[in-house]
């Protein structure tokens, strides 16, 4: 049944919209009153533990959250190593080489269908720039793939680049030309010389870079990056550029290594430079450095009156020593950052007082110290810009200066394959709530772990994570499905200690 409204609303309604309110509106159709008598549910009252459904509104209020996660199938992935090739990296090469079986024998074990190139940071040699290395004997790509059964060797032999390159290091440009035009380019624009194999055992023409595979960038440098723009004629970078993205800057880097692989393409960047940006006092850090050179020449090697070292030949074994000292501190110091200075006390000086030399200057970044004489091995300065792009595409970081670079290894060939111990959390949760369930491959019947074989792990240092971390040896297989369900903490994730 129809009712009308009564006169006197019908003409304040009319005052209003002739007074001009935008207050009140006409309703678009006519009011109708349904009949009926009202009621009350009787249920009780109760919370959804579901997503919402389609009403997008629900699912942030839920209090209940399931995160779901397929781990990856063994894919094919393109490795490329980019080492820093300047004074000073001789040590940190020999360190990553001696190491580089924890990598090789994960990425063997999981059948990866690899392409694992090494190109410099020295974009100046045009021998270099960006061209990968080629040191193995009788080898017809320039690259090692998986049919290779020395790989760990034939990569300890392209990896020995020595520290002769320039010091002017650029990784992430000499990264991005050996994956463009004209070194990689699209088969079957080939040609000798490139990045690329004309005829390879296995049919040709192919590229370092294939269109189906993963990659997989990781930067090995002791040095700050100082790439710029490719198609800039200065050298050094556009700071207005910088400021606004462009070339040159963490977000131009970043839009790169994330989008070289094209829509849907996997590829990250990781890197193993000095993660610490704390200023060193190299007179500290190498504080006593040349005594054992000094003994070595003898007990009375710098005793008394001595010639001055002028860094020639000499056949005073004071200078010998002093010239065996600075030789080992050049390849350990961060270079022109540290000055080693032999010092005298008459004109033309003489060695008549000790220490006989000086060292002096500072720098941001780290030190490694060998364990047994907590003597310096090397140093290195903060590879921030190479730390930020490797954290914004998802890359793996490591420090340089760690002692073993195995655990770093590992980590690194566990990301390059495709598999993950680390699965994020999409929300903050109520820890003793959180269970995990795991589908294996080719089943769908989910089965909770062993508690041991999971933890919560809120965060990394200063870092929040928030994730649930596998250990190596129950990772889930590739195939399998991982289910991880928890109560939300409304309060959120905080801070990290």
């Amino acid at each position: 049944m129809k009712r009308l409204l009564p006169a006197a609303i019908v003409v304040g309604i009319a005052a209003a919209v002739a007074c001009g309110s935008d207050h009140v509106r006409r309703a678009s159709e006519e009011v109708e009153v349904v009949g009926g008598q009202p009621t009350v549910g009787q249920g009780l009252p109760n919370v959804s533990r579901g997503d919402g459904g389609l009403d997008g509104s629900f699912g942030p209020a839920a209090p209940f959250q399931v995160d779901s996660f397929d781990q990856q199938q063994v894919q094919k992935v393109d490795i490329l190593w980019v080492i820093d090739n300047g004074a000073g990296m001789k040590v940190k090469q020999d360190r990553l080489k001696q190491n580089f079986v924890s990598f090789m024998q994960f990425l063997t074990q999981q059948q990866i269908d690899l392409h694992l190139g090494v190109v410099s940071t020295d974009t100046y040699d045009p021998k270099q720039s960006g061209r990968l290395i080629n040191a193995v004997t009788g080898r017809s790509v320039p690259w090692i793939d998986a049919a290779d059964t020395n790989a760990q060797a034939d990569f300890v032999t392209n990896a020995s680049l020595g520290g002769t390159g320039s010091g002017d290091e650029k990784g992430l440009l000499g990264g991005m030309l050996a994956l463009t035009p004209p070194l990689s380019p699209e088969p079957p624009a080939v040609v000798a010389g490139n990045n690329c194999a004309t005829n390879p055992a296995d049919g040709g023409p192919e590229c370092f870079l294939r269109p189906e595979a993963a990659l997989y960038t990781i930067v090995v440098s002791d040095s700050n990056d100082n790439s710029c723009s490719p198609v800039l004629s200065i050298d050094g970078c556009d700071e207005g550029q910088i400021a606004n993205g462009g070339y040159g800057s963490i977000d131009y880097w970043t839009r790169f290594y994330k989008g070289i692989k094209g829509p849907g393409g996997a590829s990250k960047l990781a890197a193993i430079t000095g993660t610490s940006n704390d200023t060193r006092q190299c007179a500290t850090d190498f504080a006593g450095y040349c005594d054992s050179f000094l003994t070595a020449g003898g007990p009375n090697a710098c005793a008394g009156s001595h010639p001055f070292c002028t860094g020639g030949p000499s056949t005073d074994s004071c200078c010998q020593a002093l010239a065996a000292c600075y030789a080992s501190f050049a390849d350990k110091s961060v270079e022109t950052l540290c000055q080693f200075t032999v010092v005298g006390d008459t004109n033309p000086p003489t060695h008549t007082v000790s220490p006989y030399y000086q060292i002096s200057g500072s720098w941001n970044g780290c030190s490694s110290f060998d364990p047994t004489t907590n003597a310096i091995q090397f140093t290195a300065t903060y590879g921030g810009r190479y730390v930020q792009t490797a954290q914004a595409t998802g890359g793996v970081v490591a420090n340089i200066c760690d002692q073993d670079y195995t655990p770093a290894l590992e980590q690194l060939g566990l990301q390059a394959s495709g598999l993950r111990s680390d699965f994020p959390l999409s929300r903050a949760p109520l820890v003793p709530s959180i269970a995990v369930l795991v589908t294996p491959p080719g089943s769908s019947t989910p089965a909770a772990p062993p508690a041991s074989a999971w933890s919560y792990v809120k965060c990394n240092g200063s870092t929040i994570t928030n994730v649930v971390r596998f250990t190596s040896a129950a990772r889930p297989l590739p195939g399998s499905r991982v289910t991880i369900s928890y109560d939300v903490d409304v309060h959120g994730l905080g801070s990290c200690p």
